[in-house]
């Protein structure tokens, strides 16, 4: 029995040796890219850091239409879906995109299903931080469709920049779409075929066409989405108020 007791003491006296030598692992925590450029204001339209220069000139446009925003349909932009590139290479020529619609300045009205901040890019430069960055905002046709049905509209740092009142926008979306409420709202702006997503993922969505940058967006104060089809009791963003309206009621119904 002595002998039994002997021989594990050793070996416990072994093991823990062992385990007193044996290297630590670290668990190797992932860094986001540095930035390229010191802010904003000194981040060039093509961006940097890489990506898509040609693309990223696009997201990055502020100037507003200079002619009358055509009314489309989640249908007409979903039929480019099926139309659009399959492969797309960095620097590629955009006559093929832009030939089926891109750069066309839209409307699109739809319940608002959610937006927040997304991450550093190449077109902001990595800059990090919200103020620096896309505010991702998921558009659906129908009250009660999900995320995957979503047109994917996006709100440029530059963009916000240059609207009085967008400097509060996060505020907004989380004050309309708080406690599962979905308005009816209308954006305007450019379409955009987001090639960067031909072999990357952007998140869910029915189609990487997008309206991006948006240059205008507006929410419906009526009781219902028809009354604002009509193009009346629309409401601006910058103007809108958790009083003004019943944007954020869940009475009106579904298209």
């Amino acid at each position: 029995m002595n002998a039994i007791k002997f021989f594990f003491s050793v070996c416990c006296c072994c093991l823990g040796v062992m385990l007193l030598a044996a290297p630590a692992h670290t668990h190797r925590v992932a860094h986001p890219a540095a930035a390229c450029a010191a802010s904003l204001n000194s981040c060039p339209p093509e961006g940097c850091g890489g990506g898509d220069p040609k693309l990223n000139v696009k997201k990055n446009r502020t100037d507003a239409p200079a002619e009358t925003p055509e009314s489309w349909t989640f249908d007409e932009i979903l039929h480019l879906e099926a139309e659009r590139p399959s492969q797309w290479s960095e620097g590629q020529d955009r006559t093929e995109v832009e030939e089926l619609g891109e750069d066309t300045p839209i409307m699109l009205s739809g319940y608002l299903l959610g937006a927040h901040a997304g991450g550093a890019e190449t077109c902001n430069c990595k800059l990090s931080g919200a103020e620096n960055n896309d505010i991702h905002i998921n558009i659906v046709q129908n009250r009660t469709d999900k995320i995957t049905d979503s047109i994917v509209t996006e709100m440029t740092p530059r963009t916000r920049a240059s609207h009085s009142g967008w400097d509060r926008a996060q505020d907004v979306f989380d004050q309309l779409t708080a406690n599962g409420r979905r308005p009816y709202v209308r954006v305007t702006g450019y379409l955009l075929f987001d090639s960067e997503h031909v072999s990357r993922s952007g998140g869910p969505r029915a189609t990487i066409w997008e309206v991006h940058p948006i240059t205008a967006f507006d929410v419906c104060s009526s009781t219902t989405a028809a009354v604002c089809d009509k193009g009346n009791s629309w409401t601006a963003l910058e103007k809108w108020m958790p009083s003004s309206g019943s944007a954020n009621s869940n009475k009106k119904g579904n298209k």
